[in-house]
């Protein structure tokens, strides 16, 4: 348990982090199954990464669009910290490329569009992401790949995992000292460790689309360096010349966005999306979730039963119950209290704590007697009788003078009665006495 969550299955995992399935519990019985990435437990008390995951979900925060996982909390607990997710009911981008070359069957320009054209905007949508100041933060991803895009079963494709990018500021420029990203995606000014901007992520965008419509590797090789040596000198083969059916001007706009050259790309991601769109018609998100199902159903089919089983939970009884604890027992102090102050009322000596009947178990269930327990004697005999003290004197030296009888004091022997929950309410007559 971790505050309001209960934190299930592993579902997914990476060199630097993993995703769990979590169930959040909000008020008026809420409940929710969402994602919860997390360093590895041999580096979940790094600060460092810590830090890094942090302002991870600081950056993402702050973009809202429908093709960005969204995040919608930060959890810490005795793990460290957790980024809270929005669940997206798919599989990564690569999962159906891989069924697709296994099935020998190529996906379509149309859904291959489709889906670079949600990347770009949702890379688009970071790229004028804002702080609170409402200042431009100048977000790069700088590691767009088909393993960091949700494919939907609702046929939207989502970019996730903001793990490093930066936030490129006036005057300071993000540099390559820190190569981090996979190298068959990242553009060369960033493999040389030169300024990136928004044209550095249309230029992996465009990668994949090249890999999408082609079924190919762009950039293979054994070996991060042998593969940047193919991403720095190596020419781009046209799409159209691998495969007939992509038409020749989808296959100009995507060379034309992994151009070498930055002037020469595309100068947003959403000037990218739509050059795209006016080559090919972007399929319809139920087309692409057609496709997704025929190739990807087992996939699909695997993370609703995780889910089932983790909205079926039995933590969710149990871990609801202590939320509610606190207000049973302020319940019973409040009787204890209400007794105690009776008790001073009517000018006795104030009985220890100890006295008074010992409260329930913090659980639900319990209820206060329906009578009220027997004060202890202090005697060990069971027979014994019980000591009744003497009023205490009045505080006050003056004489004491003759006063009128008092009037029939109510019955306040107890000065409460017990409802039909079992609960203790004080008599209106015996207040104040």
């Amino acid at each position: 348990m971790a505050g309001r969550y209960v934190v299930l299955d592993e579902i997914a995992s990476g060199g630097m982090a993993r995703v769990h399935l979590a169930r959040l519990f909000g008020g008026a019985g809420f409940d929710k199954v969402v994602a919860v990435k997390r360093l590895p437990p041999e580096l979940s008390h790094d600060a460092s990464r810590a830090e890094a995951l942090v302002a991870e979900a600081r950056h993402v925060s702050r973009i809202r669009h429908p093709n960005v996982v969204s995040v919608i909390d930060v959890l810490e607990d005795e793990r460290g910290v957790g980024i809270v997710m929005e669940l997206v009911h798919g599989v990564a981008l690569t999962r159906l490329m891989q069924a697709a070359r296994l099935e020998g069957q190529r996906i379509s320009p149309a859904v291959a569009v489709a889906v670079v054209v949600g990347v770009l905007r949702g890379l688009h949508a970071a790229h004028l992401a804002k702080d609170e100041r409402g200042e431009a933060m100048g977000l790069v991803h700088r590691d767009v790949s088909p393993q960091n895009v949700l494919l939907g079963a609702d046929g939207v494709a989502r970019v996730v995992d903001f793990g490093i990018a930066k936030a490129v500021l006036a005057g300071d420029p993000t540099r390559g000292a820190e190569l981090k990203g996979k190298p068959a995606y990242m553009a060369p000014e960033q493999l040389r460790g030169d300024p990136v901007d928004a044209r550095t992520d249309v230029y992996a965008a465009c990668v994949i689309a090249w890999e999408l419509v082609t079924g190919q590797r762009l950039f293979a090789a054994e070996g991060d360096y042998a593969i940047a040596q193919k991403v720095l000198n190596r020419p781009v083969d046209s799409p159209s010349r691998i495969v007939r059916e992509v038409p020749p001007e989808l296959s100009q706009v995507i060379l034309r966005g992994v151009s070498r050259d930055p002037a020469e790309r595309f100068s947003s991601a959403l000037t990218a999306a739509e050059a795209f769109e006016a080559a090919v018609a972007p399929a319809s998100p139920s087309e692409v979730a057609r496709l997704l199902s025929e190739l990807c159903q087992k996939d699909l089919d695997e993370l609703h039963d995780r889910v089932v089983r983790a909205e079926s939970h039995q933590a969710q009884a149990s871990e609801r119950r202590p939320r509610r604890a606190p207000l049973l027992l302020l319940a019973a102090a409040g009787a204890v209290a209400a007794a105690s102050w009776w008790a001073l009322a009517r000018g006795e000596a104030s009985a220890p704590l100890a006295s008074f009947p010992a409260l329930p178990a913090m659980t639900i269930q319990a209820k206060l007697p329906e009578k009220p327990a027997a004060i202890p004697a202090a005697t060990t005999s069971a027979s014994a009788p019980r000591v009744h003290k003497p009023p205490l004197p009045p505080r006050t030296s003056a004489a004491p003078t003759a006063s009128a009888p008092a009037p029939a004091a109510p019955d306040c022997e107890p000065p409460y009665v017990v409802d039909e929950s079992g609960f203790h309410r004080m008599k209106p007559e015996c207040l104040g006495r």
